[in-house]
């Protein structure tokens, strides 16, 4: 909480004033209440609770019950059905149906203006939820001669203009008496509140042109298998529509084509084709339409049911995707504050920040940049290279140094004394770079010459800085506090309390994660979430014993300790590894087996990476092939699961093909550094694999011969 929030919340103490959604005060009996944004209001001994509170974040304390009537709150109430005439519903429709229409037939460019400008909006904009404007004003460091005076930051429409444009108006100025913040202040504000709600990061919803045109095309499928307008169409119908918008130059592809009929065809199996009411995008027309504003989720559409539940619809394209793909800076602030939370000690924290931080990395990699550097000056040989190198074909340069233009490689050139680049430039650069006295630019610099070179032995030691950072992070889980926040990570970024309806969203009823994996799709929902985990799973799993207990639950404290009894399972099956020479570590779910023994499944990789080196480094989270061939469906439309005796051959064998080359990989590192006994360990599971794969083939034989058998009968 900010210091001026702070006075604000004291000096409203008995002051009988009315509060609003997001509000913090303090109550006659000296306990901290706040309201959520969907204005329900909670009291708790601490105040921090108070503020988590009012942030629509459920706190790890219990609340605490006021005996004494606040005439100030509204009632604590579920937020009412929408009032929209007909008229007005059928406006919204028509507009929220128009702009995805419209988005079909824009070509790549028109589109990737359209992205650009929704990570414009979604970075300054002050219009996010309701209150969000007040939030980040008390977010913004304001210059001590400048406080007081009313703060004006840019609303939806206006960060509608260029970055340049909005720059010339939010300029660090005060106008007619009002302050008008800086852009990156206003940044920085706003990424905080996105960050305090849970809210995808500015620019991570406007996703890319591609997807974007995914989105659209999924949402016209949906529409058109749905009969909106009537009549319902056929998946045929639906493809042929769909490829009139596809193809060279268009922002929409033949695969996203494919993709968003399979995650069209998933929603219509789980919803029920007849009982699909309304169809919406992430538009502010939509959201209104079925009245999901401040829904807080990654959803990128949504569907309403005739019986009133809203559905939000987070769509994937197929199984390579992020559950997390964030700057390290802020994802270690948070894992810090979580060990805090959790009880860790001062000696724990420290050793978690000297083995983990942002600044230990920088550290490791400026160190790294000064070796390699120190030995290319040496090295004749590598310094010719080099200039041969940066003064070659321009359309050469583009591709080596992966950049979009000759303004790109002209940056590049520059920070190496050019053009020309010359052996003296580059002694130049090197000695900076040697003696630690060049800028970030110069190792970043140092990461696109070397990894030209034909020796690589200097990229590897600069690239080698990220496997030893997610190295030392994964070494961390040894602390049982670190793991268990580490887990905390991971079902946070599954979206899993979303999944399994246990996160108390007053803007939404359900949440589902849709991938376009060919033919029918998949999905993330509470029966496939629930599956991957036994405990939770099956006739008398967890999830089913208990899902009617945390809706019958009377009070927060009742629905915190069932969820609690969720998270534990899921914690309790989940692992996190990081063999020896890896540069990646796997999330794992975890199975009894009846004999004693465990099976390991591979859901998630980690790793933290910097791209390019020398970039900020950021944390990433990615799905599996495993995972996503679990969540797929067999031919009776039930989910595959983990019972890899149950999936198809073929999609059986790719996976156990994937596994061996990994497996590989593994062998040659663990030969190189020697470890013999993991070394052993690698050789029988491959050697398992290879005889999986060779039974699969057996049968693909036998199979074959009876089909020749009987063609000649």
């Amino acid at each position: 909480m900010s210091y001026t929030s702070w006075i604000e919340a004291v000096k409203s103490v008995g002051s009988g004033e009315k509060h609003e959604r997001g509000d913090v005060w303090q109550t006659a009996a000296g306990n901290w209440r706040g309201k959520n944004p969907a204005g329900k209001p909670q009291s708790y001994v601490d105040q921090d609770d108070a503020v988590t509170w009012s942030k629509g974040k459920i706190p790890a304390a219990a609340p605490k019950d006021e005996p004494e009537k606040e005439p100030e709150t509204e009632p604590e109430v579920e937020p009412t059905a929408s009032k929209l005439s007909d008229k007005e519903k059928t406006r919204l429709r028509d507009n929220d149906h128009k702009i995805a229409d419209d988005q079909l037939e824009y070509n790549k460019e028109e589109m990737k203006a359209v992205v650009e400008q929704a990570k414009i909006s979604e970075t300054y904009s002050a219009e996010i939820l309701e209150g969000s404007e007040k939030e980040i004003k008390e977010n913004l460091e304001i210059p001590k001669k400048h406080q007081g005076k009313d703060v004006v930051l840019p609303n939806a429409e206006e960060t509608k203009k260029s970055k340049k444009e909005l720059g010339k108006k939010y300029n660090g100025q005060v106008r007619d008496g009002k302050y008008y913040p800086r852009l990156n202040e206003i940044k920085k504000a706003v990424k905080q509140y996105r960050d305090d709600h849970d809210l995808p990061s500015a620019g991570v919803g406007a996703g890319t042109a591609e997807s974007r045109a995914g989105e659209v095309a999924t949402h016209k499928a949906l529409r058109m298998l749905a009969g909106q307008p009537p009549p319902a169409a056929t998946e045929e119908q639906v493809r042929a529509e769909l490829m009139k918008h596809a193809g060279k130059d268009k922002a929409l592809t033949e695969s996203w084509v494919d993709a968003g009929i399979a995650a069209a065809k998933t929603v219509v199996d789980d919803v029920g084709l007849d009982n699909i009411a309304e169809i919406t995008w992430d538009t502010p027309d939509g959201r209104q339409l079925i009245n999901v504003e401040g829904h807080g989720t990654s959803s990128d559409m949504f569907v309403t049911t005739k019986d009133g539940k809203r559905i939000g619809i987070s769509l994937k394209k197929d199984g390579k995707v992020f559950l997390a793909n964030k700057g390290y800076g802020d994802e270690h602030k948070k894992m810090e504050e979580g060990l805090r939370k959790a009880g860790a000690s001062p000696e724990a924290i420290k050793k978690f920040n000297d083995e983990t931080s942002p600044e230990r990395y920088k550290k490791d990699l400026v160190k790294a940049g000064t070796e390699a550097a120190d030995e290319i000056s040496n090295n004749p040989e590598a310094i010719t290279e080099i200039v041969e190198l940066m003064n070659g074909d321009m359309d050469n340069l583009i591709k080596k140094l992966d950049q979009n233009d000759e303004d790109g490689v002209l940056k590049y050139q520059k920070i190496l004394g050019g053009p020309p680049v010359t052996k003296e430039s580059i002694k130049t650069f090197l000695a900076k770079t040697g003696s630690q006295t060049g800028t970030g630019d110069h190792i970043k610099a140092l990461g696109k010459i070397t990894k030209n070179l034909s020796n690589k032995d200097h990229y590897r030691k600069l690239k080698s800085q990220d496997y030893d950072a997610t190295r030392r992070l994964l070494g961390m889980m040894d602390d049982p506090i670190v793991k268990d926040a580490m887990k905390e990570n991971i079902i946070h970024g599954m979206h899993a309390e979303s999944i399994l309806g246990i996160d108390d969203n007053p803007n939404l009823d359900k949440f589902m994660t849709v991938y376009g994996i060919q033919p029918d799709g998949a999905q993330m929902n509470e029966e496939t979430m629930t599956g991957l985990i036994p405990e939770l799973g099956g006739d008398k799993g967890l999830m089913e014993s208990i899902s009617e207990e945390f809706r019958g639950a009377k009070s927060p404290e009742e629905k915190k300790q069932v969820r609690k009894k969720i998270m534990d399972a899921f914690k309790k099956n989940i692992e996190v590894d990081m063999k020896e020479g890896a540069s990646e570590g796997t999330i794992n779910i975890v199975h009894k087996n009846p004999d004693g023994s465990t099976s390991k499944f591979p859901i998630f990789q980690t790793r933290m990476r910097s791209r390019p080196i020398g970039a900020a480094p950021v944390l990433e989270i990615n799905q599996t092939n495993f995972m996503a061939n679990a969540l797929s469906k067999d031919e009776d439309g039930k989910q595959l699961g983990t019972d890899l005796d149950r999936w198809p051959p073929k999609k059986r064998k790719n996976y156990y093909d994937s596994e061996r080359k990994s497996l590989e990989k593994e062998l040659k590192a663990a030969q190189k550094e020697g470890e013999d006994l993991e070394v052993e360990e690698i050789q029988v599971e491959i050697k398992n694999l290879k005889e999986k794969i060779g039974k699969i083939k057996e049968g693909y034989q036998s199979l074959e011969g009876m089909i020749s058998r009987m063609k000649r009968s």
